[in-house]
């Protein structure tokens, strides 16, 4: 799916969500969201919430708090799986989308893969 704007992100990333989580009844713990970019510089800052519920960097273990959705660097998910992976803020900024890190964010996934990019 591609973006002009990260509200347009926002609301891409949103939508596919809500269709994973309300109609394909996946848990939000096979579900991980992974970002060319740290959380901060995401299009997730300033409002780090998608579908009502709290999204959070993962820990050293791949984990998140109870409830909340997985974030992760593709570099940092290295190893770690989901049943669905929503790649974003592919926009081709810094070192943000190269091929390395494309091939780490695509191979996480064990059934869906969603790409987010910039137009």
């Amino acid at each position: 799916l591609t973006y002009s704007t990260l509200h347009e992100e926002r609301q891409l990333v949103e939508r596919q969500l809500d269709h994973l989580l309300r109609y394909e009844k996946l848990d939000a713990s096979n579900i991980a969201l992974l970002g060319t970019h740290h959380i901060e510089r995401s299009f997730l800052a300033g409002d780090r919430r998608l579908c009502g519920l709290p999204v959070e960097a993962i820990k050293d273990d791949g984990t998140v708090s109870a409830g909340a959705l997985r974030y992760s660097t593709p570099r940092r998910f290295k190893g770690l799986e989901a049943d669905a992976i929503l790649l974003c803020d592919v926009d081709g900024v810094g070192h943000a989308g190269s091929d390395r890190d494309l091939y780490v964010s695509m191979s996480r996934a064990r059934h869906r893969l969603y790409l987010f990019r910039r137009s």
